[in-house]
């Protein structure tokens, strides 16, 4: 039930998403990620409304660590600090990453490193990715990007593209 998929071709990287609930150790989980054991991003699912908005996120820290300008200390804490709209790294990390508590998560590998050992440490089901937008909310998704009502009644795009846009534009646009 892991999901391959593979990131802008002039990257030569792949990214591998496995989607987990009913997680009884979240807590050794983050834990691991701290102390470095774990080579992965683990996401909080109810803060990702579709997979794209994870592949935007890795293809940029993924071309950030190509390019030698990573912001944070790694490509898996710059593809949480990429999801995130604020530039806080800590914020970011704290908003996007694993809590103590969290019962669902996102697991995102690069080219399957670690992968494998990821499954076997996660004491969780392994369910399908198409069952992302049930792990999701939609209002707090809201509330973390700040898009006001206005901008989704405003016939200019999606929720996804206003996700999308402002990923993409961070560096550039204080939102």
């Amino acid at each position: 039930m892991a999901v391959t998929f593979e990131l802008d071709k002039n990257l030569k990287a792949k990214v591998t998403l496995m989607l987990y609930s009913d997680v009884t150790n979240s807590q050794e989980l983050r834990q691991k990620l701290v102390e470095g054991s774990l080579q992965c991003s683990i996401i909080k699912p109810t803060l990702v409304l579709d997979t794209f908005q994870l592949l935007v996120a890795a293809n940029k820290a993924v071309l950030s660590q190509q390019q030698g300008t990573l912001k944070t200390k790694g490509i898996y804490s710059e593809i949480l600090y990429n999801l995130s709209p604020s530039k806080n790294i800590t914020e970011s990390l704290k908003t996007f990453g694993i809590g103590e508590n969290d019962t669902s998560i996102l697991v995102l590998t690069i080219n399957d490193e670690d992968g494998t050992k990821v499954n076997s440490v996660v004491k969780g089901k392994l369910v399908p990715l198409d069952t992302l937008s049930k792990h999701s909310n939609e209002q707090e998704i809201k509330k973390v990007y700040k898009i006001k009502e206005a901008e989704e009644n405003c016939g200019c795009g999606s929720l996804l593209g206003s996700i999308v846009s402002r990923i993409a534009v961070k560096e550039i646009v204080s939102i």
